[in-house]
């Protein structure tokens, strides 16, 4: 069960109590997919502890979800453009933006997406419906359409991130090239930072994309340095600095 669950892109945290207590059948049940397991017997204050520390991972993890370069904040009902302008969503919309967005490389089936998100009494014509209302508020590209399988999450349109590293033993630093073979910016680095990178201070976001957002998160936590080496509209191409030890 816990194998066709995540299959489908079903996270919900999982918790195994059994009492199969060898260490094989353990990694058994934590490669199928559970998140925790618990022999018995046991303790009850310990099953309570191992699920609030359960669900606490879990809401942080679903605190706010990357759509391409959307953000989407399901516990309030919104997603944020790449400008950081808000958009509300229906309950319906949000549970079915954030089925797919937890498997990105996932063909969720109309059958699946019914199941999972609405109602014993809808129909398939509604999740066709929903994925409209969706593409409406935000982008026809968010949702991508795969003829005679159903949906996924799109990718950002034109977007194609090429990584390279580099060393430079006498000055004691590595280099990291991000480039993003996308539409450009137009020559306008600061529009990049604004679409793509976290403001400084870390908490609040002016745009999103996944991987140039990545790549300004991982210079901050390392105390390395990011800035735009060129620019075009076929593309731009970042430059990252990191101190070696």
């Amino acid at each position: 069960m816990i194998r066709t669950l995540r299959g489908s892109g079903v996270t919900t945290p999982a918790l195994m109590l059994t009492a199969l207590a060898q260490v094989d059948d353990i990694v058994e049940g934590l490669d199928c997919g559970v998140n925790d397991y618990l022999t018995k017997p046991f303790h009850f204050i310990e099953l309570q502890a191992r699920l609030c520390a359960l669900l606490r991972g879990f809401n942080a993890q679903t605190a706010s979800v990357m759509v391409g370069d959307w953000l989407l904040k399901p516990h309030s009902g919104i997603i944020e453009d790449p400008d950081g302008s808000a958009v509300s969503l229906t309950d319906a919309e949000t549970r079915l933006l954030s089925v797919l967005a937890a498997a990105p490389d996932h063909v969720f089936s109309r059958e699946e997406l019914l199941s999972q998100v609405f109602s014993d009494g809808s129909d398939m014509g509604t999740v066709d419906a929903y994925v409209s209302y969706l593409r409406g508020k935000t982008t026809r590209t968010i949702i991508e359409t795969v003829r005679g399988r159903g949906y996924r999450i799109g990718s950002p349109e034109g977007a194609t991130v090429a990584v390279s590293l580099g060393y430079a033993r006498h000055r004691q630093w590595a280099q990291i090239r991000v480039s993003d073979h996308g539409p450009g910016i137009g020559g306008d680095p600061e529009r990049l930072f604004r679409r793509f990178a976290r403001d400084d201070d870390g908490t609040a976001r002016q745009g999103y994309g996944l991987d140039l957002a990545l790549a300004r998160d991982v210079a901050n936590r390392y105390g390395g340095s990011v800035a735009v080496e060129s620019s075009s509209p076929s593309g731009t191409t970042m430059l990252l600095s990191f101190p070696l030890a």
